[in-house]
């Protein structure tokens, strides 16, 4: 067991889940855990765990019901998380869902679309942690800064979609609202092959997001920097959890 005493861990979507195991495991190694959720029974109940496990007598937990889609929430939780325990050590962005439609529904563009909507906050709040505002710089609007966001966004989408592709795909099922099956469609192909072709994607992406990473490094913004840092880590961590998915082990081909 790793020993995390004097660290806080903020983790988001930990009511349930793979958020609330992380979060009861960091407990557990001695770090103080801010969980997070949309849900305040939830996040109650959930709290007390991550009490009973810690090994301090002191303050292990706070509990903030948020919305991480939402960018004044996202501001608030991180002021509450430094209010408390005045630093932030680790940033585990867990929150996710799943929107989905078959390709000839109407709502299909919608729900595709909520794929940067969930993606995008993991960003934001990755600028907020590590206190560094575009606006701040006046570099907002600049394109390397522009591109690099959108290529980690792009990049940790294509991944996510890989990973949780839905099994019957392999096996001749009907799922009908994958990116992985749109190219099967377009391209009269298998799925292993479509998956290949994602990878692909992803890896252009990835290797955008560390070609243009590289350049706001020569900006010399100390918070710039840590912010390219932060989404670099994302970015891996993502990549991290996919290579355990049989489908995507054409990334080293």
């Amino acid at each position: 067991m790793y020993d995390f005493t004097g660290r806080v861990a903020l983790i988001t979507g930990s009511s349930s889940g793979i958020g609330a195991a992380t979060a009861i495991l960091l407990a557990k190694a001695g770090a103080r855990v801010v969980i997070t959720g949309r849900n305040y029974e939830k996040l109650a109940a959930f709290y007390k765990q991550c009490t009973d496990v810690s090994p301090h007598k002191c303050r292990p937990a706070v509990q903030v019901v948020a919305d991480v889609t939402n960018e004044a929430d996202m501001d608030r939780l991180l002021a509450i998380t430094i209010d408390t325990f005045g630093q932030l050590d680790i940033l585990v962005n867990n929150v996710g869902f799943l929107a989905s439609a078959p390709i000839d529904s109407n709502d299909y563009m919608k729900n595709f679309r909520q794929t940067d909507v969930a993606m995008m906050p993991v960003f934001i709040f990755a600028e907020l942690s590590v206190e560094f505002d575009p606006n701040d710089h006046g570099i907002r609007d600049n394109p390397t800064y522009n591109t690099f966001v959108i290529a980690a966004c792009y990049f940790c989408a294509l991944i996510n979609e890989l990973y949780s592709v839905k099994k019957e795909v392999f096996k001749g099922g009907d799922v009908r609202h994958e990116y992985l099956y749109l190219i099967m469609v377009w391209e009269g192909c298998s799925a292993q092959t479509a998956a290949d072709r994602i990878v692909s994607e992803a890896k252009v992406a990835y290797n955008r997001v560390l070609d243009y990473g590289k350049q706001l490094n020569m900006f010399n913004i100390p918070a710039l920097d840590r912010y390219v840092t932060e989404a670099i880590r994302i970015c891996d961590g993502n990549h991290y959890w996919s290579t355990i998915c049989e489908r995507y082990n054409s990334w080293n081909k």
